[in-house]
């Protein structure tokens, strides 16, 4: 087939502006640009497709081959610089290959065909250089690949690049879709078709979700789309007797394209007949017209006409309806599971929170060096009493006396009377009387003014329920505050050194009912 040239400014105007991927590529924003890049490919008159021009190039290969079966896309080949003027001769037996020149008829012909073939590959080419713009502009230059992998990094795409290729690695991947969109695909796929809409409509939609399926796994099968869409049709109670031809056909008449085209069909019929919804009286205002014949016969065949019509209209209205009914109570189930995980989520959490583990001891940094108390060491005795040596006459006389005291004592230390006691001090000599055996007149309040057993290192354990060593304002911690600390631990904390407050730790008990918490 013949196609005019494309230049490379009448595709950059075909394709015009192009959804972007934004900040990051997703499954949604490939899928959008690619469809929108097809749509406006296939306006293109194309040499391999008058329905869908150029849209072979861009368009994944499972999906276009659902378009043309049996009919891939193709690179055209590129046809050289100049004419052809000879042939390849083929080689005899025992022989080699040779070349001849060709007739001047045989040129003219080689000529047509050579301009041809220059026409649709530089159409091609300008048509790829013109997507190629697009794709650059389209795409964060982060995300961008070669798909000739041994050019590294980030980089522009070129003319020879592939655009099929570059989608194809963009939805490998980026573009697994989300477990919602998953979901919603899945949802799509099992939907029914009302007749109120194009049978076309129907198609699409199943195309769509067959292609989605590729990425997202398991895949669906050209069998299981087949039979989807005729149950989709079946279900409306419509199409009797294409039905019935349908499933007279040999398998190898009941291929996806043959789907679109026998119901597609049957469908065109049904809506020219005038018992389609495109009548403005929807369901039940189709097909109400009367003729001129007021015959029984044909009155009660007008009025069985009726009557079917309106089963018709009611059934495919009832599938509807139940789809959507379904549909509401799959996602009723889906977010009741969803709150039952919520709230697995917040009791292990509470659960955690109430069964904490006493932080890692941490060793003070300021509490001072020990020093142990000096070692007792008693008073020591008292010298033993001597008494003082007898008085001497004086002048040096020689009494007997006197040498025999001398002799006696020879030259002992001055005696040392015993202490006669304490002098008196009157009234406060005489110690005080005992202090009475028994209970306080006044006991301390056991109560605790705060309902928690929150305790704080600095302020003690009578503290509101924000309070904690943990939360406790800079200007109420002391300098050796531990965060730490807890009603738990503090006792560890008193015993290894640490100045941890005592205030309110003999209160036991909580307060009544509406006290401050």
């Amino acid at each position: 087939m013949s196609a005019p040239l494309v230049t490379y400014d009448d595709a950059l105007q075909s394709l015009g502006d192009v959804p972007n991927l934004g900040d990051r590529p997703t499954a949604t924003n490939i899928r959008n640009l690619r469809e929108d890049m097809c749509d406006k490919l296939e306006a293109i008159p194309s040499h391999q497709s008058n329905d869908f021009g150029f849209r072979g190039m861009i368009e994944s290969t499972e999906k276009y081959d659902l378009m043309c079966p049996g009919k891939p896309w193709k690179v055209w080949p590129n046809p050289g610089n100049h004419r052809p003027v000879t042939v390849d001769v083929p080689a005899v037996a025992g022989g080699r290959a040779t070349k001849r020149s060709l007739t001047r008829e045989e040129q003219a012909d080689a000529a047509v065909g050579y301009d041809a073939n220059r026409i649709v590959y530089e159409s091609e080419t300008n048509i790829r250089r013109a997507v190629n713009a697009k794709l650059n502009g389209a795409i964060p230059k982060r995300f961008k690949r070669s798909p000739d992998q041994s050019r590294i990094g980030s980089i522009n795409f070129k003319a020879s690049d592939c655009p099929r290729t570059i989608f194809d690695g963009l939805t490998a991947r980026y573009g697994r879709p989300t477990p919602a969109e998953k979901t919603a695909n899945e949802a799509l796929w099992s939907t029914g078709w009302n007749p109120q809409d194009p049978i076309e409509e129907l198609f699409e939609r199943l195309e769509e979700c067959y292609v989605v399926a590729l990425v997202t796994k398991p895949q669906y099968t050209k069998e299981q789309m087949i039979d989807k869409a005729v149950v989709a049709i079946q279900a409306t109670g419509l199409f009797e007797a294409a039905m019935e031809k349908w499933h007279a056909f040999d398998a190898i008449e009941q291929e996806w394209l043959d789907v679109k085209v026998h119901y597609g069909s049957a469908y065109d019929v049904w809506l020219t007949s005038g018992a389609g919804t495109g009548t403005s009286g929807g369901y039940h205002g189709a097909n109400m017209g009367y003729d001129d014949d007021d015959s029984v016969g044909t009155i009660g065949e007008k009025m069985t006409e009726m009557v079917n019509n309106v089963t018709r209209a009611h059934n495919a209205n009832s599938v509807v309806t139940s789809e959507g009914i379904a549909a509401l109570k799959a996602e009723g189930i889906q977010q009741r599971q969803e709150i039952a995980q919520l709230r697995m989520e917040m009791a292990n959490l509470l659960r955690q929170t109430q069964t904490q583990v006493a932080p890692a001891y941490v060793p003070p940094t300021y509490a001072p060096a020990y020093v142990p108390a000096p070692a007792y060491a008693p008073a020591p005795p008292a010298p033993a009493y001597a008494p003082a040596a007898p008085a001497t006459t004086g002048g040096g006389g020689r009494s007997r006396k006197g040498r025999g005291n001398r002799a006696a004592y020879g030259a002992a230390p001055p005696a040392v009377y015993p202490p006669l006691g304490p002098p008196s001090r009157g009234n406060r000599a005489i110690p005080p009387p005992a202090k009475p055996a028994g209970n306080r007149a006044n006991p301390a309040n056991p109560i605790k003014h705060f309902n928690n057993w929150n305790y704080c290192y600095s302020c003690g354990g009578d503290v509101p329920a924000w309070h904690s060593s943990t939360t406790c304002p800079a200007e109420c911690r002391k300098s050796h505050h531990q965060i730490g600390c807890d009603r738990a631990n503090y006792q560890q904390y008193l015993d290894l050194g640490h100045w941890a407050s005592k205030k309110a730790m003999k209160k036991t008990q909580l307060p009544p009912a509406g006290a401050p918490a």
